[in-house]
């Protein structure tokens, strides 16, 4: 019985715990041909009832011989009445850093906010073949009352490869090639049939 109240006293001083928030980006791995466009989501997950995000500042690190910042789209999570937020994305060389305020106030982000939602879709264009790392590093994080909030952090990637060939146009590069082969053989005339006998005359009465 003394066993039993010691634990549930030590239980009650030191609580397990809590699982931290993740901010990730996601897909986590993808592949794309050059010239097209990858999207990135930027994602937090493991909010809940006592916990709510009111802003956050993150920093992408990635390669801009591989890949270029296109345009950015905001969720509502931190807008959720549309009575505005701050936000901004800023790129410079292979840095990118993409922030947001909400302007909600902290018990509606605690009673309305999903507890995992995408902060931000990003859009890339591949403009070289490689691989880039998309590198994420957290500047600031911050709960419905505006404190400090840790979480943990998700990395991805990209790879870029060449456009294939279709096959028609394989197709047609071969038959191209082949043409000036082909101008070196001259086309066969066809035989002409001569006949061994003059054709017959007409038939004639002898008189």
């Amino acid at each position: 019985m003394q066993r039993l109240l010691i634990g549930a006293l030590f239980y009650a001083l030191c609580p397990p715990a809590q699982a931290l928030p993740l901010l990730e980006l996601s897909p986590p791995r993808q592949s794309v041909t050059l010239g097209s466009t990858a999207r990135v989501e930027l994602r937090i997950s493991g909010l809940d009832e006592a916990t709510a995000l009111s802003a956050f500042d993150v920093q992408i690190v990635f390669d801009p011989a591989v890949l270029a910042y296109v345009d950015s789209a905001f969720s509502d999570q931190l807008d959720l009445f549309g009575s505005g937020d701050v936000r901004a994305v800023e790129s410079a060389d292979g840095v990118l850093n993409v922030w947001e305020i909400s302007l909600d106030s902290s018990a509606d982000l605690l009673s309305y906010q999903a507890d995992a939602f995408t902060l931000a879709t990003l859009s890339f264009q591949a403009v070289g073949e490689g691989f880039s790392a998309l590198t994420l590093s957290l500047n600031a994080l911050a709960d419905a009352d505006g404190n400090g909030l840790p979480a943990q952090l998700g990395e991805a990637d990209v790879t870029v490869s060449a456009v294939p060939l279709p096959a028609l146009g394989y197709s047609l590069a071969l038959a191209l090639a082949g043409l000036p082969m082909l101008r070196q053989y001259p086309p066969r005339r066809r035989n002409q049939r001569h006949e061994r006998f003059p054709a017959a005359s007409a038939p004639g009465f002898v008189g």
